[in-house]
């Protein structure tokens, strides 16, 4: 989790668009892939590239999945930018 965080803030930097979408949704579709405590930390980085990308859809997608489990800051930075 932390290794992609780091990434997806490179990519949003570098304004790689689908490079952060293809490989957050790569990283979350892996049959090992478990959200916890720690999956925070990508998700608010995966939530920045939507916002920064205009990827509203994709957002809205990752807020379906895993809203339910989402730390405040997450929800908060959701709900003021894609509500």
């Amino acid at each position: 989790s932390h290794a992609m965080s780091e990434l997806l803030a490179i990519w949003n930097r570098m304004g790689e668009k689908e490079k952060c979408k293809q490989r957050f949704f790569d990283f979350i579709a892996q049959p090992e892939y478990r959200f916890g405590r720690h999956s925070q930390a990508p998700v608010f980085r995966f939530l920045l590239c939507c916002r920064n990308f205009d990827m509203k859809n994709n957002a809205r997608e990752v807020f379906q999945r895993f809203g339910h489990e989402l730390d405040e800051q997450n929800l908060n930075f959701y709900k003021d930018n894609f509500e």
